[in-house]
């Protein structure tokens, strides 16, 4: 998915849109609602790890739990 005409060398392998962030998003919007699963992120820069040690055992049962390497 490529939003720069000049980029778009490989119209068979890519998919020119007018806004590349929007379409990706409007993209895992769509498949969020086939999972028909809820979606549950803690973010921001302070106190992730311990909500997520408070939270993740009781949430286990039902959800999953994908951790994200650090960067």
């Amino acid at each position: 998915m490529i939003d720069d005409p000049a980029f778009h060398t490989h119209p068979d392998k890519m998919m020119l849109v007018s806004d590349a962030l929007a379409a990706l998003q409007e993209l895992a919007r769509h498949h969020r609602r086939q999972l028909r699963i809820p979606v549950i992120a803690i973010t921001g820069t302070n106190g992730k790890t311990p909500r997520k040690k408070c939270y993740v055992p009781h949430w286990a049962p039902r959800f999953v739990h994908t951790p994200q390497k650090a960067t």
